[in-house]
């Protein structure tokens, strides 16, 4: 699930860019990149033997004139039917709205200030849903036509919301969060929502870990001070669900990876993991039975290095990578069957959106999203079948210039 490329940006670059996607290294998940010139405008392209099925790629589709995504979980299916027959839900902010007080506007650049949930079906964009104040920046679609999501409020109180069929229909403020980083359920709407806790002191600010947990429609939210940070979060199985993040220190300095299992919404023992610094992604069901989380780790001469984590059977399997490596998110439809997603060659003229396929862990060649200049969220409810966000190629807003793409394998 990592990735490699000349013009990818150097370890030190990994913190700032978790929302976003990277290039392939060549490892045990290597794959053979496929140019966007041989695949057209809709392409069928061979994977590698590991995943021997055919992916059809469709046009990119225009969302809006401008769509600001703020994190790969910003797209979620109901699972259990393919793309082409079930509606699937976005949320973010597109065009228009009132900007904050002291927001500056840019001549020629729409206000991405409008609050909508956007349904998605077969890759046809609905009619956008406002959400009114709230802008909520992660979404999970667990079954049947409700949702559960993050978001914020105009006056910085961070919430939970569910919806129905789009709609907000309840939301429930989490006082202990001034920040979200990610969020996950479970078929049965156990869900854990992961960020930041920010406490205000004389000379800045103290960041701790927080998880929410939603529970029978209920919330219950818990600061970690043992955490710096909760980052992401998977599911595992119908009450269970794991967070990943970084430990605490006051320092800044000798902070390690953490992850903290979660069973009916109640928490675990905090685990620490030696030999990282953090952790940033987490996807469960890479293989059967296993979580594979992606992160950095120390290197020599106080250099940072990209890291993956397995996680199988309560036992870590830490494999630190070369220095021009990256790291990239991913889905798993079902246990063993992944979608690994993100951008190749980033900020270079070569730069183009990516999913490839994997099958028991490994990974299949990567296929190239046309006119897309990187994939920021991906959702498949069913193996074989899935619906991408991505941001056009030299489109009129830069990287605000969003599509909607589906594929199948």
């Amino acid at each position: 699930m990592t990735h490699f490329s000349a013009g990818s940006p150097g370890p030190g670059n990994l913190v700032p860019c978790l929302a976003k996607g990277w290039s392939v290294r060549p490892s045990k998940f290597a794959f053979a990149l496929v140019s966007s010139a041989l695949i057209g405008t809709a392409g069928v392209v061979a994977l590698a033997s590991s995943a021997s099925a055919a992916v059809t790629v469709s046009p990119l589709r225009p969302l809006f004139s401008s769509f600001s995504a703020a994190a790969g979980s910003v797209l979620s299916c109901p699972p259990g039917r393919p793309v082409s027959t079930t509606t699937c839900y976005l949320v973010g902010a597109g065009p228009g709205g009132a900007p904050p007080p002291g927001y500056t506007s840019l001549p020629g650049v729409p206000n991405d200030f409008a609050y909508e949930v956007v349904p998605v079906t077969d890759g046809q964009v609905g009619q956008p849903l406002p959400t009114g104040s709230v802008d909520l920046g992660q979404v999970a679609c667990p079954g049947g036509p409700t949702c559960v999501a993050t978001g914020v409020t105009a006056s910085g109180t961070h919430v939970i919301s569910w919806l129905t069929k789009g709609a907000v229909a309840k939301t429930e403020a989490v006082p202990q969060a001034n920040y979200w980083g990610d969020l996950a359920c479970t078929k049965s709407f156990v869900c854990a929502a992961v960020g930041m806790n920010y406490v205000k002191q004389s000379s800045g600010t103290i960041d701790y870990g927080v998880v929410a947990s939603v529970v029978g429609g209920r919330v219950s939210a818990q600061v970690f001070r043992s955490a710096s940070a909760f980052n992401a979060a998977s599911c595992t199985a119908p009450s269970s669900c794991l967070v990943a993040g970084a430990t605490y220190n006051a320092s800044y300095q000798d902070r390690r990876g953490a992850l903290l299992s979660l069973h009916n919404g109640i928490p675990g023992a905090m685990q620490v993991v030696d030999g990282t610094t953090g952790l940033y992604t987490l996807v469960c069901g890479w293989e059967q039975g296993a979580c594979l989380a992606t992160g950095t780790a120390p290197g020599p001469g106080g250099s940072i290095l990209p890291a993956e984590v397995t996680v199988a059977g309560g036992k870590k399997s830490l494999e630190v990578l070369p220095g021009s490596a990256t790291t990239a998110p991913a889905v798993c439809a079902s246990a063993g069957h992944c979608v690994d997603y993100g951008v190749v060659n980033p900020n270079t003229r070569g730069e183009h959106g990516f999913v490839a396929v994997a099958v028991g862990g490994k990974l299949g060649a990567a296929v190239s999203i046309p006119s897309s200049a990187d994939v920021d969220g991906l959702a498949c409810p069913v193996t074989g079948s899935c619906v991408g966000l991505a941001s056009y190629l030299h489109g009129a807003y830069g990287n605000y210039s969003e599509g909607i793409f589906t594929f199948s394998y």
